[in-house]
């Protein structure tokens, strides 16, 4: 039997969207420049885009992670599959994730399986929610199956779909896939919800930042970004840690010249999101203009390790937070 069961109007996760801080006012700050860069890089995106969905033509084009994001991109934007003028590119996207997907669940095609496997899951579940196609629910069940199988003692994931060590980046990864296949209908085991929190909040330091591990090792932004949402994204908005996090994030900002800056961007700025007045109006405009300004003319931006398609992607997904489009930004 599996594990995961759909209930669309019950869920173990224990979330207040209508009050208390998160419900601070969150201005739409977008601009006619931040508008008109998110729609040059989906055309950037749909041009790029192979017949089989993929966007095999550029290095890790075909990662199935890399094209959920371009997936989330086209909805962030208002598209939803079939319909809007990205909406063939949508459904296409839909049929690659789930072509990648194994008899034992994992949707990878990369030698770091539980991030493409993640990723791939939040993306699926974002265009299930859009479409209800019963072969996306099925494949979700799957994916959440595994993650559930491969959670360890600690209450973390690593690299591969197996029980074995673990680090903050790779469960937050997947906790923000348990958290959007919720979203959808599903309930994930509650045992499963508290050893994640327990997990990451065992990995906030002192000043505030998180580290890769449990108890051990130093602070950095992009990090701390994806362990402040993920334990949002679990229900806990007024935890310490969650508070101090985002005190950190304010003092040390992401770093353009970071390798992981793109990781940082999609994670951080989501948080300043949910936290919204004096967080969000602080952060939000100079990602903006950052983004504006380092926008390549064909639409694009790029990532020294990740390619195009992925640095785009986010980058766009970032410029249209603000409509608020996608329920990943309304948690």
């Amino acid at each position: 039997m599996s594990i995961i069961r759909t209930a669309f109007f019950t869920g173990l996760f224990i979330i207040v969207l209508a009050a208390g801080p998160f419900a601070a006012e969150k201005e739409y700050l977008g601009t006619p420049a931040s508008e008109k860069a998110a729609a040059k890089a989906l055309e950037y995106l749909a041009g790029l885009q192979a017949a089989d969905g993929s966007f095999g033509k550029v290095p890790l084009g075909k990662n199935a992670a890399i094209v959920g994001f371009a997936g989330l991109a086209f909805l962030a934007g208002g598209n939803t599959p079939d319909k809007g003028k990205y909406g063939d590119n949508i459904s296409r996207i839909a049929d690659y994730i789930k072509s990648c997907q194994t008899d034992k669940g994992v949707i990878s095609a990369s030698g770091q399986a539980m991030y493409e496997h993640g990723f791939s899951t939040l993306a699926l579940c974002e265009l299930y929610g859009m479409t209800k196609r019963e072969d996306l629910r099925d494949a979700i069940r799957k994916s959440i199956d595994l993650i559930v199988s491969c959670q360890n003692e600690r209450g973390g994931w690593r690299y591969q779909p197996r029980i074995a060590d673990d680090d903050a980046s790779v469960t937050s990864c997947q906790v923000q896939a348990l958290r959007a296949a919720r979203d959808v209908g599903f309930i994930v085991p509650q045992e499963t919800i508290q050893k994640a929190l327990q997990y990451l909040k065992s990995c906030s330091n002192p000043d505030g930042g998180f580290s890769y591990v449990p108890h051990a090792g130093g602070s950095n932004t992009e990090r701390t970004g994806a362990c402040v949402l993920s334990m949002m994204a679990l229900g806990d908005y007024t935890a310490p840690e969650v508070d101090r996090g985002c005190e950190y994030l304010l003092k040390t900002r992401p770093n353009e010249q970071s390798a992981h800056f793109v990781y940082g961007l999609y994670y951080c700025t989501q948080v300043m999101f949910q936290k919204g007045g004096d967080y969000w109006k602080s952060w939000y405009p100079e990602v903006r203009d950052l983004l504006v300004a380092t926008q390549s003319f064909d639409g694009s931006w790029s990532s020294k390790n990740y390619g195009t398609v992925y640095a785009t992607a986010v980058a766009a997904l970032v410029l249209q937070l603000p409509a608020a489009y996608l329920p990943l930004f309304e948690r």
